[in-house]
C-alpha cells in the first residue's frame, strides 16, 4: 500500500475543531473535570466494546453451524429460501429472538466483514471454549467501520495501530488519503468518497470504475 505524504487540512483533529469544544470548559454535573470525565467515558465505552466483540464472534460462530435438512447454511444470505426461511424460523419461533437484530445490524454486520481476516481459521475454533482476542490493542471498533470496504484496510488499521492515531488524527488520515489516492489515479479502477452524516459513524465508500471492474481483483468483503 502506497503512502501519501500529508497535504490536505485537518478537518476532525485541527484547531478549528477543537474550538468548538474546549476541555477546560467541560465538566460533569456531578463535579468531575473535563479530563476525568472524559478518562471515565472511554474506560467504559472500551469496556463495552470488549464485551460487544467477543459476544459478537459467538453468535457469527453459531449463525454458521445451523444446517437444515442435512443442508448447511453457507453464507450470511442468499442460501435459498429454503435454508433462509429456515433459519429466520428457527430464529423468531424457536430461538425466540429475531438474527435481524445482531446479524443484520448495519454496523455489526460491518465488524462482521473482519471476523475471516483477523481470524482465518474461525469456522475451526470455538469462542465458547476459547478467549479470541481483538487484534489490537490501541485502535477500536469505530476504526473498523472507517475503512470497511476499502482494500486495503488492514494496512490502514495497522498504520493506526502502530502509530497509535487516535480517532479523530484517523480520520484525518484517511480524508488525506482518499484524496491524494482519488488525484492521483482520476477514477481510473475506484474511487473513494468520504461518507459523513449525523446518522451513521463516517466511512469510506468505494465507488468503482466498471470500465476497469472486470481487470481488476480486490478482496472479497
Amino acid at each position: 500500500m502506497k503512502e501519501y505524504a500529508k497535504k490536505y487540512e485537518d478537518v476532525f483533529s485541527g484547531e478549528r475543531a477543537l474550538k468548538k469544544c474546549d476541555i477546560n470548559r467541560v465538566m460533569s454535573d456531578n463535579g468531575w473535570s473535563g479530563e476525568k470525565y472524559a478518562k471515565i467515558m472511554r474506560e467504559s465505552i472500551i469496556e463495552f466494546q470488549e464485551s460487544i466483540f467477543n459476544n459478537l464472534l459467538k453468535i457469527i460462530w453459531l449463525s454458521r453451524r445451523f444446517v437444515y435438512g442435512g443442508k448447511p447454511r453457507l453464507h450470511k444470505n442468499r442460501n435459498g429460501c429454503w435454508i433462509d426461511s429456515a433459519f429466520a424460523i428457527f430464529m423468531r419461533n424457536y430461538v425466540g429472538l429475531d438474527n435481524r437484530l445482531i446479524l443484520r445490524d448495519d454496523m455489526f454486520s460491518k465488524i462482521e466483514t473482519y471476523i475471516d481476516d483477523f481470524f482465518e481459521d474461525f469456522d475451526a475454533r470455538n469462542p465458547f471454549e476459547e478467549k479470541m482476542i481483538f487484534p489490537y490493542s490501541y485502535i477500536t471498533l469505530e476504526y473498523l467501520i472507517i475503512v470497511y470496504q476499502m482494500d486495503e484496510r488492514i494496512d490502514l488499521l495497522n498504520i493506526a495501530e502502530k502509530n497509535k492515531l487516535s480517532y479523530t488524527k484517523f480520520l484525518d488520515y484517511i480524508v488525506n488519503y482518499i484524496s491524494s489516492y482519488n488525484e492521483e489515479h482520476g477514477g481510473e479502477h475506484s474511487e473513494y468518497v468520504f461518507g459523513l452524516s449525523q446518522s451513521y459513524l463516517p466511512y469510506v465508500q468505494v465507488i468503482k470504475n466498471k470500465k476497469y471492474e472486470g481487470r481488476t481483483t480486490s478482496k472479497k468483503t
